[in-house]
């Protein structure tokens, strides 16, 4: 898959302040995706998996902002016409991002699901477990450690009876309560959700 025009939001440079979006360019996405379903008398199998790499287009003078001095605030690019007075030359701090991966990008991913269904009678007993897998990726254009998500892990289970109309489950996520980012911007870092159980009840009509 080839993106065109990619849009991303950047430092502001005729400000010296705040953001804007821009096109930055394009970027390519080479891989392979596999899903595989079966049932083998009660036994159930879900899988689905990928394996990819992701390269930025040529990208320049994209603003490192976090590595800006304090003098910097709200200073225009100094030569910029319409930027703001006093200036300040920013180009001692632009990244060259080329060929570096999309954001959010990892290179495996994947998940697998196990459950046997149980007849008991008038309604069926179904255990279920599912393992999924997500590498590393970075949440920024700027791939330095601070953007950095390390792969997690995370282990689900779940216990579903159904019987006519009705069914209940009893379930736990993340049962290993593995801590994991999903994203950081700014100053800020945001986590996954940690283990949750819980009961559900649905009625068909």
């Amino acid at each position: 898959m080839v993106y065109q025009d990619m849009q991303q939001v950047i430092y502001n440079t005729l400000t010296g302040s705040g953001t804007k979006v821009v096109n930055i360019g394009s970027s390519t996405l080479e891989g392979l995706e596999a899903t595989f379903n079966a049932r083998f008398g009660a036994l159930g199998i879900n899988f689905d998996g990928s394996l990819e790499h992701s390269a930025l287009a040529t990208i320049h003078g994209v603003v490192a902002s976090y590595e800006l001095p304090p003098t910097a605030s709200n200073h225009g690019q100094c030569g910029l016409p319409g930027a703001v007075q006093p200036c300040f030359d920013y180009s001692p701090y632009e990244a060259d991002i080329s060929g570096e991966s999309d954001i959010f990008a990892p290179k495996a991913q994947g998940s697998i699901a196990l459950d046997y269904r149980l007849d008991l009678g008038q309604g069926t007993l179904d255990p279920r477990v599912q393992f999924a897998y997500t590498g590393g990726q970075y949440a920024s254009l700027f791939q330095i450690p601070f953007y950095y998500m390390e792969p997690r892990k995370i282990w689900n289970a779940s216990l579903t009876y159904d019987i006519n109309q009705w069914d209940a489950e009893v379930y736990i996520n993340n049962f290993t309560n593995q801590t994991y980012l999903e994203g950081n911007s700014g100053n800020s870092v945001y986590y996954g959700a940690p283990m949750q159980a819980g009961i559900r009840v649905r009625r068909d009509f």
